[in-house]
């Protein structure tokens, strides 16, 4: 259809319109505040107490193939996820305790922590 300006208007109806836009969900706004308090303060966590660089891209890359991961399990069980956003928020949990030992980079991270903690110990 043509404007009395001469400018091209398309005109889509409006039960199209309604098919192509997506309402926010309940659990992406879950996972949202899951990644805020739990993925971001396991990367600080990781880069405060990681000594060597190799380490430290390990510890990067667990973290790209394990908070799609960790995210996921939290859209899908958010009891669990509000436990440990609250545990990690609190200091009762230890966020390095989500990470899969599965995972090679992971469990090369896993290890050098727990051997730092022995040291102190």
């Amino acid at each position: 259809m043509v404007c009395p300006t001469g400018i091209l208007v398309l005109s889509i109806p409006d039960t199209q319109i309604a098919e192509n836009i997506q309402e926010p969900r309940l659990s992406d706004f879950f996972s949202y505040l899951f990644a805020i308090f739990v993925v971001t303060p396991l990367q600080a966590e990781l880069s405060d107490r990681l000594p060597s660089p190799e380490l430290m891209d390990a510890a990067r890359s667990c973290v790209t193939t394990e908070g799609p991961r960790l995210l996921e399990m939290a859209e899908q069980n958010w009891g669990w996820a509000a436990a440990n956003a609250i545990g990690v928020g609190f200091g009762m949990v230890d966020p390095v305790t989500l990470l899969s030992p599965a995972n090679a980079d992971c469990a090369k991270i896993i290890r050098a922590l727990r051997a730092e903690e022995t040291e102190e110990a």
